[in-house]
């Protein structure tokens, strides 16, 4: 194909490589019939002095037959652009506007090792060549090609990234060159405007207003043009991360053009791929999953596979492109973040999620409490039922635990346990352990204790405090926190706990032998200290001990033994012998099993505990109709009703039910001292004789 035309018209033709001169000059004619008919015909092979775009400026230099090498070759036949016109809004070319572009074979996507005749020679193309180049239609690459790349631009298909920033998302177009520095990704955009003569390139400033260039003067257009008449030429830069000077640039259209490709350039020396900057192997250099890889990973997470099942997946289909399993590993743990959108905040989030949970209705959170310290806000936790049930057991002689957990989350827990003596496990006498108020927190100082502690003591209104009995493991922050907050209340130590610490205090300075005696003379359950009821006999034994045995040590951990167990169990004669914290142990047990073992963030941890509180409201509910995992005890069994009249009664009947079985105190058949230690039988009261 030909064009008409004659000198003037071949120096218009070389003027179009120089279009920054005069942007606003059409790209193309729109109508060839306003070329004067009396020209010459000009072939366009004969221009010397305009070459191809893309093409090197030796006319007679031979070109390249594999075509992954370059898109341009010297056409054998008589090509030439031609104009191109508008029909229903619509970009109608008449011809084929880059003739000489050379047609890809299937082959297209195979590696290519040398493309040195590409045409760019260290500088990227002008906005003009990649308009028409995006404008044509040509042919193009599924992909970007595998292997060196050096001054070298592909058209590859972008569909796929079209449709994906249509819905907000990022671009992707990845290579096998590595990775590329995300700080040096810039797009910038080229403006063309749709008119009757063709595609002319305007510019906009920051306002938004689309203007054009006149000797050096910026002329606002008016009136300005639509959307769907502006074609924007997007670019977007790229530096590679080992290498400055080795460079990328992706350009794509969107408005009035609607093309599905794009331009990817390379410029600059390609550099060979090393190792990942965090890979303990070093001799293994880092590759980015292609788009293949990338989709058959997704497709076996999709499908439940393994991180083994993955990569022979891989491997059979791209048996040149196998990846690790450490790579399988990383997708399906990138996946599972992905899916629990919690796992990608951080604590500053966490605190926030938290706080709106402090305003829901049927949440467990009672007080976020923020200091002027570097520590985060701290969380207490606890229900209405809880509060209740744990007033009904201190009121009928239960013991409250309290104990600090570990490796459960981000902060510390420390949690309330007790036993509600108005409820056995089905088809046993044993009580069951009950979660009792909460506490997330970051440290074990006295402080952080007193806080949680002075806000049960509130809530706990109306129990007389020496009835309370508190059990430890011996944490002296905590000690002196119960003391300030609950003074009139009993402490016990957890035997267990203190010979642990005995033995480990011991072992390192004494036989093995000697530090067994010791333990014997006082644990042992027949005949050791914490065995004897008298207070001469134990002081007689305490005695003996210490004389025989003169330890520093072993003197301060008799006298806690005397204040925290002998005493308090004198006091309160339901303490058993050897009494051991076993309840909190098995509370920590329960709240791991619900973990999975696995540290949580805040807002998951305290959705898991509140899982655990409502199913222990649940079994509670559940007994006074005979169903669930528990049953009332004897004393309680007046409380219990039907289940076929459990069906048929209301909402709030239930709900009331529960609070009296939550609010049960046994009565007592006898009177204790307030020193507790003395008991006598409860008499009739006698009648008044209201006359006398």
């Amino acid at each position: 194909m030909t064009l008409y035309g004659n000198e003037t018209y071949a120096k218009e033709l070389r003027r179009y490589r120089d279009m920054d001169a005069q942007p606003f000059v059409p790209l193309l004619s729109a109508d060839p019939n306003t070329i004067d008919k009396s020209c010459n015909v000009i072939d366009i092979d004969d221009i010397e002095e305009f070459p191809p775009l893309g093409k090197s400026s030796s006319p007679n230099k031979d070109t390249m037959d594999n075509p992954c090498q370059t898109f341009f070759n010297q056409s054998n036949t008589s090509q030439s652009f031609s104009s191109f016109s508008e029909g229903n809004d619509e970009l109608n070319f008449t011809a084929q506007s880059f003739a000489n572009i050379t047609t890809l074979s299937d082959n297209v996507d195979q590696p290519f090792s040398n493309p040195t005749q590409n045409g760019l020679h260290g500088k990227f193309l002008p906005a003009e060549s990649q308009f028409h180049l995006l404008a044509a239609n040509n042919a193009f690459h599924q992909n970007i090609p595998k292997g060196v790349k050096e001054n070298v631009f592909f058209l590859i298909h972008d569909e796929e990234n079209k449709v994906r920033r249509q819905q907000g998302k990022g671009s992707q177009y990845p290579d096998d060159c590595g990775a590329w520095k995300s700080s040096s990704n810039v797009t910038k955009s080229d403006y063309f405007l749709k008119t009757q003569s063709g595609y002319q390139s305007i510019k906009r400033d920051k306002n938004g207003n689309f203007y054009r260039i006149v000797r050096r003067t910026n002329v606002i257009l008016s009136p300005q043009p639509s959307d769907e008449h502006v074609v924007v030429l997007k670019r977007k830069y790229s530096v590679l991360a080992r290498c400055n000077e080795y460079r990328k640039r992706v350009t794509w259209c969107e408005g009035a053009l609607n093309s599905s490709l794009a331009i990817v350039e390379y410029i600059g020396t390609y550099v060979p791929n090393v190792s990942h900057g965090n890979a303990k192997n070093t001799s293994v250099p880092y590759r980015r999953l292609t788009k293949e890889q990338t989709n058959i990973i997704q497709q076996g997470i999709k499908d439940n596979k393994k991180p083994r099942e993955i990569r022979e997946s891989v491997r059979e289909s791209l048996p040149d492109e196998g990846i690790t399993l450490k790579t399988a590993k990383n997708a399906l743990y990138t996946h599972n973040k992905t899916q629990n959108p919690e796992d990608r905040q951080n604590l500053a989030d966490d605190v926030v999620s938290v706080l709106n949970m402090l305003y829901e209705n049927d949440n467990i959170v009672q007080e976020v409490i923020a200091s002027n310290t570097s520590k985060p806000p701290s969380v207490i936790l606890f229900s209405k039922e809880q509060i209740l049930s744990m007033k009904s057991s201190i009121d009928n002689g239960c013991i409250i635990g309290i104990d600090r957990t570990f490796n459960v989350g981000a902060c510390y827990l420390t949690v309330m346990t007790f036993k509600n003596p108005n409820i056995t496990r089905q088809n046993s006498v044993e009580h069951p352990i009950m979660i009792g108020p909460m506490y997330l927190h970051w440290d074990g100082s006295f402080q952080s204790y007193h806080r949680f502690l002075s806000l049960i003591q509130s809530k706990l209104c109306g129990v007389e405090q020496r009835k309370i009995i508190f059990d430890t493991d011996g944490e002296k922050a905590l000690i002196n926190a119960i003391e300030a907050c609950f003074p009139e209340s009993a402490h016990t130590l957890c035997t267990r706990h203190l010979k642990e610490n005995l033995i480990h205090n011991l072992q390192s300075s004494h036989s093995r032998p000697e530090v067994s005696e010791i333990v014997n003379k006082i644990f042992n359950k027949t005949t050791g200290l914490l065995s004897i009821d008298d207070v001469i006999a134990y002081q007689e034994k305490e005695d003996d001990i210490l004389e025989e045995f003169n330890i520093p040590y072993l003197q301060t951990h008799i006298s806690k033994i005397r204040e925290f167990v002998f005493r308090v169990r004198r006091r309160c004669p339901q303490i058993p012998k050897f009494w051991t914290n076993n309840n909190n142990e098995s509370m920590n047990n329960i709240i791991k099993i619900e973990t999975n073992w696995k540290i949580l963030k805040m807002p998951k941890l305290i959705e898991t505990l509140q899982v655990i509180e409502q199913r222990q409201t649940r079994n509670i509910r559940d007994c006074i109709h005979g169903r669930g995992d528990f049953a009332l005890s004897e004393q309680a069994k007046c409380l219990q009703v039907s289940d076929e009249t459990w069906q048929n009664i209301a909402t709030e009947t239930k709900e009331k039910r529960l609070l009296k079985l939550l609010n049960f105190k046994t009565t007592k058949s006898h009177i204790v001292s307030s020193d507790n230690t003395l008991k006598i039988p409860k008499v009739a009261k006698l009648q008044k004789n209201l006359g006398k």
